[in-house]
């Protein structure tokens, strides 16, 4: 048995984020923020071909239990 977590979080710049030199740089089309991610992600691979996001992490993780049983755990004593 296989238990496994999975996320994903994106890098973004609001419009709120973005002032002064930079909102300059911006409004001339050098550099741009970024419109906020929806609530539920689809296709990364297309979000990130859009240029939707600065950054994605996906994490994936999760214990392999050969004998499909699960172990105590907790804090270590002693």
């Amino acid at each position: 048995m296989r238990i496994e977590s999975r996320a994903t979080s994106l890098s973004w710049i609001p419009s709120e984020a973005v002032k002064g030199y930079t909102r300059t740089m911006s409004a001339a089309g050098i550099s741009h923020y970024d419109s906020p991610p929806p609530d539920v992600l689809g296709d990364l691979e297309e979000m990130r071909d859009a240029d939707a996001f600065r950054f994605a992490n996906r994490i994936r993780s999760g214990p392999a239990l050969p004998s499909g049983r699960a172990f105590p755990s907790g804090p270590v004593r002693g």
